[in-house]
This record gives structure tokens, sequence and C-alpha cells, in this order.
């Protein structure tokens, strides 16, 4: 599948050679408008599909920050658990 980018630069070209070919200039034209048809639809289809996943993540982003703001029990009782386990027990440690 070619890129916005591709397909633009193919129209150009297109442009180019009509201005280059007087005989067949119609022809290069139509080409290059048929070219620009397809760049058009693909930059709105690559706006469209970059808006969708900029709105997922930022509501995937927002749901974390409002987690992180109103903890619920269970991560509440989850942090105490961790903040008591951390240091390991004496009779854990290995003796030298």
């Amino acid at each position: 599948m070619m890129s916005q980018f591709e397909l633009s630069s193919r129209a150009a070209l297109c442009r180019q050679l009509a201005s280059q070919d007087p005989a067949n200039q119609t022809v290069w034209m139509a080409e290059a408008r048929s070219w620009s048809t397809l760049a058009a639809e693909r930059l709105h289809d690559e706006h469209r599909l970059k808006g969708g996943i900029t709105a997922r993540l930022f509501f995937a982003f927002s749901k974390l920050v409002e987690a992180q703001h109103e903890p619920t029990n269970e991560t509440a009782d989850m942090m105490k658990s961790r903040s008591r386990g951390v240091m390991p027990s004496r009779s854990l440690s290995p003796t030298a």
C-alpha cells in the first residue's frame, strides 16, 4: 500500500510530464488528478486513524490518572502489604 507522500509524488510527476509532453497533456493531467485524489483520500484516512489512536490513548491515560488519584480499597491494601514486605526479616538474610 502506497503512502500519501508517494501518491502525491506520482501526481506531481504526471503534472511535470504533462508540461513536457503537449501531445499527451490531457492523459497526463487525468493521471495526475487520479493520483491526487488517491493522495487526498489517504491523507484523510491517516488523519482519521491517528485521531482514533490519539483518542484511545488519551482515554486510557485519563483512566490511569483517575485511578492513581482515587485508589480503590484493593489498591490501597496492596500498597500497604508491599510496604510491609519491603525489608526482609533478619531470619531470611544469609549469615556470614
